[in-house]
């Protein structure tokens, strides 16, 4: 959607509306623009989405005064331009961590940590490339005169090796089967779509295959997969044992490396931009992008002593996590300002907010309110933002409510926590929320379709709870929101894992251990409900790893998780 501020033509693809005399053209562009769900559900089409004239025309629209439509235009011009400001620069802040960090893996994987070492040419001439792959170069001498002597030289101490060296075994090519089950007592089975940008795996998208067609294709510690088609070439994911037993896919290969290399190193280096140009260049040169074992077994690496390779493994790992956090929050950060600018946006041209005061006159004063109301707000917020998932029940609910106050530190929530089956649970908190929500009219829990647990519809009231959750819990928005955006994808039984691993961590902590995963599910496995045991191991020990790769981890906060009664 647009809106044009010159004569112009358009073709057959748009609909285009020639505002009347009494309406304000950047008013209803601002107006239809918080439709757009709305307009998006009445298109039709599969492999072209389109919105008919008539479909257009009928969507039933209001239209406040013209001098109010200037009025409210001029409010948004203004105010939606800071925050596009905002979010211009926190994208910026985005795009300096990514070449901060792709300089730092770099340097790091080709000089070593002596900023001082001498170097030698890597076998990449930047001017024998420049008439070749000029877009290429000029995206390199984009980075830097400092970035391009490193990107283009190794260590004149360092030896160099083809890929194919370092395998204990040739590089293997994954198993050919569909991903149809979700066992998790199966091994797991990886595929590229299962690899997040970061390197991690998605605790989502759980696939396995049963054990005979896994034979043959099982990792092992220090395995790393690599893509081999596609827009996904290059593409490489490093496997440990928190993941359980698993194999992988046809579209991936296996790269095993030898006692005497680093595996870590070497998956480091598979993420600089030595190995980029590398497989770029390939790449160019072929008429479909397809990157094969002996193309990867081809591919040079620099050979630092094994000692040298730890240290540089142990140096990015620590590095890398701390650029990794803070662009966490940057993303999330920008996501909570879009959502901003779409509320204010829909507020303002339907009426719901008074754009002739100031902003301070419309915040409403602080003020004092029972802990019980405050927490009825809290998960008011959770249930507005979250009722729309299928998975979204009591259980999730109290999983959510029990992170926002153990990890976020909310004490307005004051749970009482219990090892239930479903636990940590506090069934007298629930009891409380719901008694709120009918009074206040914000949310309504009702009854599954048959007796299938409970789900959350938006009240008639829905909008009454937000001025309160500003006023409450406006400077952990942000926290909040982002915490909600890695719950709601969760099915039921992963936000349980979460939230238990999350509780018996901080019991331990609270009771002065420094505990281990192996401590950790052990007890989970032995001091809960017993049903705890029907959920595998290696689910606990995925959803440790996961947890700390999302910095969800516990602070010794809280009070402990009440045990369940000695029989």
């Amino acid at each position: 959607m647009a809106i044009n501020d010159k004569p112009m033509s358009f073709n057959q693809g748009c609909r285009g509306i020639i505002p009347g005399d009494k309406i304000h053209g950047p008013f209803l562009y601002y107006l239809l623009s918080s439709r757009v769900p709305e307009l998006n559900a009445v298109s039709n089409g599969t492999t072209f989405v389109e919105l008919s004239r008539d479909e257009l025309a009928a969507v039933r629209v209001i239209f406040p005064e013209l001098d109010s439509q200037h009025r409210i235009t001029d409010f948004l011009d203004e105010r939606t331009t800071r925050i596009d400001g905002l979010i211009a620069k926190k994208t910026r802040l985005l795009e300096l961590l990514a070449e901060q960090r792709q300089a730092l893996i770099t340097r790091a994987v080709t000089k070593g940590l002596d900023p001082s070492a001498p170097m030698k040419p890597s076998g990449i001439e930047l001017t024998k490339r420049r008439d070749r792959f000029p877009e290429e170069v000029e995206r390199v001498d984009g980075m830097g005169a400092q970035l391009v002597t490193t990107f283009l030289e190794f260590s004149k101490n360092w030896p160099t090796q083809r890929l194919k060296y370092l395998a204990t075994v040739p590089l293997k090519y994954g198993a050919n089967e569909s991903a149809e089950f979700d066992e998790p007592d199966w091994p797991r089975f990886i595929r590229i779509t299962d690899v997040n940008t970061d390197g991690t795996l998605s605790l989502e998208s759980f696939c396995s295959l049963p054990p005979d067609k896994a034979e043959g294709y099982f990792l092992t510690e220090g395995d790393i997969l690599l893509a081999r088609s596609g827009a996904t070439v290059g593409k490489s994911f490093f496997y440990d044992k928190s993941w359980g037993d698993a194999c992988f896919a046809g579209y991936l290969i296996r790269l095993r490396v030898k006692d005497e290399w680093s595996a870590k190193f070497v998956w480091w280096f598979l993420q600089s931009q030595k190995y980029w140009s590398a497989i770029n260049s390939n790449i160019i040169q072929a008429t479909i992008q397809n990157f094969s074992a002996e193309k990867y077994g081809a591919l040079d690496i620099p050979r630092p002593p094994i000692v040298e390779q730890e240290h540089i493994a142990d140096f990015l790992d620590e590095q890398t996590a701390q650029i990794d956090h803070t662009a966490t929050k940057v993303r999330a950060s920008i996501g909570l300002l879009q959502e901003y600018r779409a509320a204010l946006i829909t507020a303002a041209v339907t009426g719901k907010i008074e754009t002739r005061l100031p902003a301070a006159v419309t915040q409403p004063a602080a003020r004092q309110a029972p802990a019980a109301f405050k927490r009825a707000v809290l998960a008011a917020h959770i249930a507005d933002r979250m009722c729309d998932q299928a998975t979204f029940g009591k259980v999730k609910f109290q999983k959510t409510l029990h992170l926002a106050e153990a990890h976020l530190g909310i004490d307005e929530v004051e749970g009482q926590y219990y090892r239930k089956a479903a636990g940590p649970f506090d069934p007298g908190m629930m009891r409380s929320v719901h008694s709120q929500f009918k009074k206040q009219g914000w949310i309504t829990p009702e009854e599954r379709e048959g007796n299938k647990g409970t789900q959350y519809r938006r009240g008639a009231k829905i909008d009454a709870y937000k001025t309160y959750f500003d006023r409450y819990f406006g400077d952990k928005k942000e926290a909040i929101d982002g915490l909600l955006t890695l719950m709601k994808p969760m099915k039921t039984k992963q936000a349980e894992i979460v939230s238990t691993c999350f509780a018996a961590w901080n019991d331990l902590l609270i009771e002065g251990q420094d505990p281990s995963d192996d401590e950790i599910v052990n007890l989970i496995w032995n001091d809960w409900d017993a049903s705890k045991r029907n959920i595998a191991r290696k689910r606990w020990y995925a959803a440790l790893g996961w947890m700390r790769s999302k910095d969800i981890v516990p602070q010794k906060r809280g009070k402990h998780t009440k045990k369940k009664a000695k029989k």
